[in-house]
């Protein structure tokens, strides 16, 4: 098909001087915004540090969340129907042994475009919302975590009120690294660099409402990393509890998936490539999962031998 066979568009009609369109109005200052609830929300969701304290089934502050046994049981329902489906042979319990490892770099986005956004929120509070239950649930499945806010300079507008917020345990057993105002060019300065020896080797990048990390690359990170799209945008006002699980789920199940390929690869037989030639080559292979009977949410990942879409 060429250019011109593709339907034509009308021209949009000129905007009536004088009309704004909806949500034109100047937005808050900052300050505004940056209350102190959604603060403590986000220091008592992350501050988890004593092992035999249950998790608190809500925030005190701004936040509701979800109890720990709550979000662990929406994993194992997940995790049991992918491991069942694609005949892994893996127990929820095994897979949560596993995610405690997992080093998950989500990178946000379709903030905007998300029409999901309640009247009385603004989109950059939602999205924030959106980091803070992502953290709580994989603090939920078993990491211990803490805050660490890199691209914070000196003369930052909001330095002191995100430092006050998020003090750094002594020993964290499991880092949330959040990268204010990224730019790839980061690393190409000193400073950058030795952030570089700051930063965990990456297992899994996830990346919403775009096919590809356009934008999001952190150099030497994601040698040995897979990927995960996840057509959805990320406000928490478009997500509950149990699509925060089934995303850690498919994320640990695309690490799974790809242990021992990038880079490193051996095959143990002829038989093996065969096989492998067969279902990706010949085969075309490509596996549906269905989590929900009424899916709300989309995540595409590869496999050594094929595509899979999980819908929950």
């Amino acid at each position: 098909m060429n250019a011109d066979e593709f339907p034509k568009t009308s021209p949009a009609p000129p905007e009536e001087p004088g009309l704004e369109p909806p949500d034109s109005i100047d937005a808050d200052s900052v300050d505004v915004h940056l209350q102190e609830d959604l603060f403590q929300s986000l220091v008592e969701s992350a501050d988890y540090v004593d092992g035999q304290t249950s998790l608190p089934a809500r925030s005190e502050g701004a936040l509701q969340l979800a109890t720990p046994e709550a979000i662990r049981s929406a994993f194992a329902e997940s995790w049991d129907a992918l491991s069942h489906t694609l005949g892994l042979g893996i127990s929820p319990d095994q897979a949560l042994v596993g995610v405690r490892d997992l080093v998950m770099y989500d990178i946000p986005d379709g903030t905007r475009s998300t029409l999901s956004v309640p009247v009385d929120y603004d989109v950059e509070a939602d999205a924030g919302l959106y980091c803070l239950a992502l953290v709580h649930t994989l603090a939920s499945l078993g990491a211990k975590t803490a805050i660490h806010l890199e691209g914070i300079g000196s003369g930052y507008e909001l330095e002191g009120d995100f430092r006050r917020a998020f003090p750094l345990p002594a020993e964290p057993k499991f880092a949330a690294h959040f990268l204010m105002d990224y730019e790839e060019e980061w690393f190409l300065t000193p400073s950058g660099r030795e952030l570089l020896d700051v930063l965990p080797s990456i297992d899994v990048v996830v990346r919403h409402t775009k096919l590809g990390i356009a934008g999001g690359w952190i150099p030497t990170r994601m040698r040995r990393a897979s990927y995960v799209y996840s057509q959805n945008g990320s406000v928490h006002s478009n997500w509950n509890f149990d699509e925060y699980a089934a995303m850690v789920a498919v994320t640990y199940l695309s690490k799974l998936l790809h242990q021992g390929e990038s880079l490193s690869k051996t095959y143990a037989s002829v038989d093996e490539m065969k096989a492998r030639y067969r279902d990706r080559e010949i085969k075309l292979r490509q596996k549906i999962v269905r989590l929900h009977p009424k899916p709300r949410k989309l995540f595409v990942l590869g496999s050594p031998v094929g595509l899979i879409q999980v819908y929950c």
